[in-house]
């Protein structure tokens, strides 16, 4: 009896030391982009959109989604069918911001592929490559990387020194902009600056919307 009592109190230490380990491991993770000088202030807006930000869909459009996601992510790879089939059923009504938010702690490659799809972007190529590090998910590599930018007939050159070199620095901008938003988990969702996270079905995701456009109009 003791020996069980034991072992149910050392299990207990582990998992709340296993707990607090990877609580810490997140919080250095997510304020590593911190140049020490900065901190990190918390808002509820939506985030800017800028020129450096991928957009598919009109720019005048009623509803605007901005969406905070990871390459590495299983449940943003199952939102990409579904955001592809509303840009489609909402043509011209809708457009899609894309905002990168790479958690290493948990999705290691999944900032070596935000730079690649940075690196695709400057060729004009981001939402291609974006498809295709979506559908090659579970082969995140340099391998893949240069294979995908290849196949999009990129200029191998200019595309190699890219993710050779430093870290875009539109990549730190969004994570940032993702702290700041207290955004916890990927994909997260802007919609007219209602809120939402996690793989949404499409009946969800179209209400969302419908609700919005009721709003703009």
């Amino acid at each position: 009896m003791v020996l069980k009592r034991s072992s149910a109190v050392l299990a207990g230490i582990i998992v709340v030391a296993l707990a607090v380990v990877t609580w810490y491991g997140v919080q250095v993770i997510r304020t590593a982009a911190d140049d020490g000088s900065q901190s990190t202030i918390f808002v509820d807006t939506p985030p800017p959109i800028t020129d450096d930000d991928p957009i598919l869909g009109p720019g005048d459009a009623l509803v605007t989604i901005v969406e905070f996601s990871d390459f590495q992510c299983p449940a943003c790879q199952s939102m990409r069918d579904t955001l592809a089939d509303v840009l489609v059923r909402y043509a011209g009504r809708v457009r899609l911001v894309w905002k990168d938010f790479p958690d290493t702690y948990v999705h290691p490659d999944a900032l070596s592929a935000a730079q690649a799809a940075r690196c695709a972007q400057l060729q004009d190529k981001f939402w291609e490559y974006h498809d295709a590090l979506f559908v090659n998910q579970d082969l995140l590599s340099t391998e893949l990387y240069r294979q995908i930018a290849q196949t999009l007939e990129l200029d191998i050159n200019e595309f190699q020194a890219c993710i050779e070199g430093p870290l875009p620095a539109v990549v730190d901008r969004t994570f940032r902009e993702g702290l700041e938003r207290k955004i916890s988990a990927t994909p997260h969702f802007f919609i007219n600056g209602q809120q939402a996270s996690g793989a949404l079905s499409a009946g969800s995701l179209q209400s969302l919307i419908d609700q919005a456009l009721d709003e703009a109009s």
